[in-house]
């Protein structure tokens, strides 16, 4: 429980950095991210590295061996880009364009 509690305030302060990082540059570089929409891809940011690493954190648990929790948060990377890739071609095949 201490190492998720540990991986989660790192990840949390990972995400506020970025927050504060893209925050000010937003308009010096013309990017036009709404502050709702940056933090919102924060929050997500957030919760797919905090998925990530407690699926990695379970398959260590379960196997006793660290290359079982190395592949289990690299299978739910894995998966999450897949589906990402899926959802992209999907809108593309659907002719939406949001």
């Amino acid at each position: 429980m201490a190492r998720f509690c540990a991986i989660a305030v790192k990840i949390l302060a990972l995400s506020a950095l970025l927050l504060l990082v893209v925050l000010p540059l937003n308009d010096s570089s013309k990017l036009q991210i709404e502050v709702g929409n940056l933090l919102g891809m924060c929050l997500l940011f957030g919760g797919v590295n905090l998925l990530t690493a407690s699926a990695a954190l379970l398959g260590g648990a379960l196997t006793g061996r660290r290359i079982g929790g190395i592949a289990a948060g690299a299978a739910v990377a894995v998966l999450g880009y897949v589906f990402n890739a899926l959802a992209a071609r999907a809108r593309a095949w659907s002719g939406c364009t949001t």
